[in-house]
């Protein structure tokens, strides 16, 4: 039986992580696009060698990514954050399918992700998770983790692309809604269906 890949996607605090932190204290293999990204970037070769190219030889500091140098540069520079995103995308799609292959014995397999159309992922999940909450409680909780202003935090939010995905099953979590109760509800429906079409 193949896995089951689900994403767990959502706009900047609406609290993907937390309800994949709740999966993973149930047992389910998170696969974490981010950090994952950022591994790439430092560990693979081929990822490095793209990243010189693009960047120049002051884009690592020894073995390490020079973060602010890069963060610098493509911060209002459209086109060079796309190049970067065609270097960093493909890397991690490919890193998922190889991380989906180690994990046979897995029913169900969960990856989040902040970018899931710009990355071009979409095609890769049988089933997503669109984790949503109310804009001033999403403000909110950016602004106590990240020390950022609300204008900020809004001028994150408007370059997200809020689209909520065709199909996707919504969690809300706005502080009164019961998250386990709602992921529960998922994993039901999903392992139902799974099991019924194998």
């Amino acid at each position: 039986m193949t896995p089951k890949l689900i994403a767990v996607c959502g706009g900047i605090g609406a609290g993907k992580s937390t309800v994949t932190r709740l999966l993973r204290i149930m047992g389910y293999p998170v696969y974490d696009c981010d950090s994952q990204a950022k591994r790439l970037m430092e560990e693979s070769e081929p990822v490095k060698q793209q990243l010189i190219d693009l960047f120049g030889p002051t884009a690592y500091d020894g073995n390490h990514l020079n973060r602010q140098l890069i963060a610098s540069q493509v911060f209002n520079d459209k086109s060079l954050l796309n190049k970067l995103n065609s270097i960093v995308h493909p890397a991690v799609k490919s890193d998922i399918i190889h991380w989906a292959h180690n994990n046979q014995e897995d029913e169900l397999l969960f990856v989040e992700t902040a970018i899931l159309k710009e990355s071009n992922l979409e095609q890769l999940f049988d089933n997503i998770i669109y984790v949503t909450a109310p804009i001033d409680i999403r403000i909110r909780r950016v602004m106590k983790r990240s020390n950022l202003t609300h204008s900020q935090v809004m001028e994150r939010i408007n370059n997200q692309d809020s689209t909520i995905p065709q199909n996707a099953a919504i969690i809300i979590n706005d502080d009164t809604n019961s998250i386990i109760a709602q992921t529960l509800q998922i994993l039901s429906d999903n392992t139902d269906k799974h099991s019924h079409s194998t």
